[in-house]
């Protein structure tokens, strides 16, 4: 492989050396590329994604059994797999293509930073979503007649559906209703831009806020849900496991109140932000991610290479500090950077260890978890499973993601490794938590498995201008929620100066077609709130959609009508486009269908 690459690699010096392709080292590697530094991203996998990968069914077979790499190299990953139970009663392997299975599955929150980078930057292009369609919770104890496996109600309708009592649903309403008023920038009343937003936990339009409570007589968020919101056991385990996705029970009693109340807001805000859940993950896995970071960063000449045969930093003294000048290839040579970015994987060497491992089972099922629910978010609370201290993760995926072959799930289960148990022991556990969660009939693949997690290196032992990425590693962080935080932080120190992935074109255009659209909103609101006795008509010349043409936006005249309270208060549009009807107007306080610029004449 080191005589196959090309020469002209060795002579340049890179603003940047990237070695690996995870999702916090990518999105560096995008953000720096943008701001105009040469970029040579390396990785000695012949994948993307290193500790994040997504492999088909033989490739993660072959990963999985693979014995950990026995090298001299200081430049040597140390992430493996420690296979404990691999059972399979079909092959697949004419169809091992069909299956992407993640190492670390993960979610997007979709009111979360990493989706504003993707949106913003561009990134998504290059992306294909789908939404989970339920977050549920397994009680061993279920309480309200609910079964074992029950739903959490997210939304109002969710609410008023659930087996909930009417006490717990009286107070859990007043609980999102104060999350949906903290987090406004407004709160006085409702802000023009949830006209067009689910209403589900949102003030009645123009309704006065009340004054927001205080709570710092309240030593931790737990005392705030138990005292002030009177929310029961189960309904706090519900915000503290599901919905804030805690991982130790020891951590829930000193979480931060305002950061607890910001992430909850998250929460809620995604509900119908792009779908009923508040989830999002990628098609054909985790890895899309740092791929699509990693296609950006080559749209703005990042250099790529795979199958790496790296060796070791080359270090110089300068200043009395260790600085690193190069990273060095198994055959002598050497690639120049004057930075060097690092998934924590490759920086044993320099002092990161592993004091965690995830505790991971995937299982391809032919049935799904729930009835006619093909992706679904499970969330085992610490204490429901042999007195496991850890919650336990649960994702259930089908195939129109992309990940497994039509007719079967794919289902992932994630957890910390318990401590102090024997191999055997860690198999017993999983075996445990499968009789609760698996559909009846055994899985017709299953394997259980160990991979480890880095902590954060101490900055005083790494060379100035070396930085490794890493992630919280006693957290399961199955949404993502720090890499974007991890990714800025390295970016600001080697780029001080430069915007983090400033916004494309394309981001800036939609954003100022969404200033239009609240303009034309305002307008709308305006017409709704006339005199009762008055009738007025407008002419509003608005750039739209035809959808007869489905082709092209075009501007359009539309007439606009305000009745009288005799009739309804009823709004009525209609437009046309050489005879095209393009847009009709609706009763009641909203207007119906989409208008993307506005002005009012007449």
């Amino acid at each position: 492989m080191a005589d196959m690459i090309d020469d002209a690699l060795y002579s340049t010096e890179y603003d940047v050396i990237v070695v690996g392709t995870g999702i916090i080292e990518s999105i560096v590697a995008a953000a720096v590329s943008r701001a105009g530094q040469t970029v040579l991203h390396l990785d000695t996998n012949d994948f993307y994604g290193s500790n994040f990968a997504s492999l088909h069914l033989q490739q993660f077979e072959e990963w999985s059994q693979k014995p950990p790499t026995e090298s001299n190299a200081s430049l040597t990953s140390a992430f493996h797999c420690t296979l404990l139970h691999h059972t399979k009663e079909r092959t697949f392997q004419p169809r091992s293509s069909s299956f992407s299975l993640d190492i670390q599955p993960k979610m997007l929150l979709s009111n979360s930073s990493l989706v504003d980078v993707l949106v913003h930057s561009g990134v998504g292009r290059y992306l294909d979503f789908m939404a989970m369609q339920g977050t549920y919770m397994f009680s061993a104890a279920p309480q309200n007649k609910n079964p074992p496996i029950w739903e959490v109600p997210c939304s109002k309708t969710d609410v008023f559906k659930s087996k909930l009592s009417v006490l717990e649903k009286r107070h859990l309403m007043k609980f999102l209703q104060f999350v949906a008023d903290y987090g406004e920038e407004d709160v006085t009343t409702l802000n023009e831009r949830d006209l067009t937003s689910s209403r589900a936990l949102k003030r009645p339009q123009n309704k006065q806020a009340t004054d927001l409570p205080s709570f710092d007589n309240y030593a931790s968020l737990t005392d705030v849900l138990s005292d002030h919101f009177k929310l029961s056991s189960a309904l706090q385990q519900v915000v503290l496991y599901a919905v804030l996705l805690q991982t130790k029970l020891s951590d829930v009693n000193n979480l931060p109140i305002p950061a607890s109340l910001d992430a909850i807001y998250a929460f809620v805000t995604s509900i119908g932000k792009f779908a009923p859940s508040p989830y999002l993950t990628p098609m054909y896995g985790i890895s899309e991610v740092a791929q699509s970071f990693c296609r950006l960063s080559a749209v703005y000449n990042g250099t790529y290479l795979l199958r790496a045969p790296l060796s070791q930093l080359h270090e110089q003294i300068e200043n009395d500090e260790n600085s690193t000048i190069g990273v060095g290839t198994i055959d002598g040579h050497r690639f120049k950077g004057k930075h060097v970015v690092m998934n924590a994987m490759y920086a044993t060497n320099l002092g990161v260890k592993s004091s965690h491992s995830l505790l991971r089972g995937i299982y391809v099922v032919e049935a799904p978890i729930q009835p006619n629910v093909d992706r679904l978010v499970l969330v085992i609370s610490p204490g429901e499973i042999q007195d496991h201290s850890i919650a336990i993760h649960v994702l259930q995926m089908d195939s129109t993601m992309g990940v497994c072959p039509a007719g079967y799930f794919l289902i992932h289960l994630t957890t910390l490794t318990p401590p102090n148990l024997s191999n055997e022991e860690l198999v017993t556990f999983m075996k445990a938590a499968e009789t609760h969660v698996l559909p009846s009939g055994p899985p017709v693949w299953t394997t259980i498995f160990t991979v480890p997690l880095f902590d954060a290196p101490r900055s005083d032992a790494l060379p100035r201008n070396v930085h490794v990425a890493t992630a919280p590693s006693a957290s399961l962080d199955t949404t993502l929620e720090t890499c974007v935080e991890a990714a800025k932080s390295i970016f600001t120190a080697i780029c001080p100066d430069a915007a983090f992935l400033p916004k494309s074109a394309t981001a800036e255009q939609a954003e100022a077609q969404e200033d239009e659209d609240l303009v034309l909103l305002q307008q709308a609101a305006q017409l709704i709130s006339q005199p009762a006795n008055e009738t007025t008509s407008y002419d509003l010349y608005i750039t739209g959609w035809s959808p007869q043409r489905n082709s092209s936006v075009m501007q359009f005249k539309c007439s606009l009508s305000s009745m009288p309270a005799s009739h309804s208060n009823v709004v009525t549009a209609s437009c046309h486009v050489m005879g095209e009807a393009c847009f009709v107007g609706s009763t009641g306080s909203e207007i119906g269908g989409r208008a993307v610029a506005g002005g009012v004449t007449g």
